[in-house]
């Protein structure tokens, strides 16, 4: 089985200003590779509680999540997991951290683990894949952007994920999970 190869570690870049639409058309093409998946309302108390998920599976693997009410003042943990095997049910990639003011790790992995470090695959050398991660606060969105390169989701013809979310400071609440725990939402084709 090929797996990805991915480790990065790096600081979660935080967007206060809104994004500047340029009015020109979405490069991506095929519309079966841009999925929106949504998550249940509510289930968590606090405004991590995420609404939608959408995965581009274009030139770059872009996830945006959308949640109810992020708020600045507040910290969040977060886990991403991606599986781009379909006849495998565990993940591949492990994306972790925090923000605000935090930082964030991928990894390759064979394993759930949410441990921060554990489950990490022990040949992964740093800054192998890079990796954005934004929060723009003014739309309660958070979003993840792979840069595909030859050793990071190059040969990924599909990707599954999973992602969970949940508020440490000041109050700590509980994981919103979406779509459940340990549960891929349906793999998205790449645009090709």
């Amino acid at each position: 089985m090929n797996r990805p190869v991915v480790t990065a570690l790096a600081t979660v870049a935080i967007v206060v200003a809104p994004a500047v639409g340029t009015g020109a058309a979405s490069a991506n093409e095929d519309p079966a590779s841009k999925v929106a998946f949504y998550d249940a309302h509510g289930d968590v108390e606090r405004g991590h509680d995420i609404r939608r998920v959408v995965m581009d599976n274009d030139d770059h693997l872009q996830i945006k999540v959308w949640h109810r009410d992020l708020r600045s003042t507040r910290q969040y943990s977060f886990r991403l997991f991606l599986n781009t095997d379909p006849s495998s049910s565990t993940p591949e990639v492990k994306v972790y951290g925090a923000f605000p003011n935090a930082d964030y790790a991928a990894c390759t992995t064979a394993s759930w683990s949410t441990g921060a470090s554990a489950g990490c695959d022990p040949e992964d050398r740093p800054t192998q894949c890079r990796l954005d991660v934004d929060v723009r606060w003014d739309r309660d969105v958070t979003r993840f952007d792979f840069t595909r390169t030859a050793q990071c989701l190059a040969s990924a013809s599909t990707a599954g994920v999973n992602v969970s979310f949940e508020e440490y400071h000041p109050a700590d609440t509980r994981w919103d999970y979406a779509l459940a725990r340990h549960v891929w939402y349906p793999p998205v084709p790449r645009d090709t």
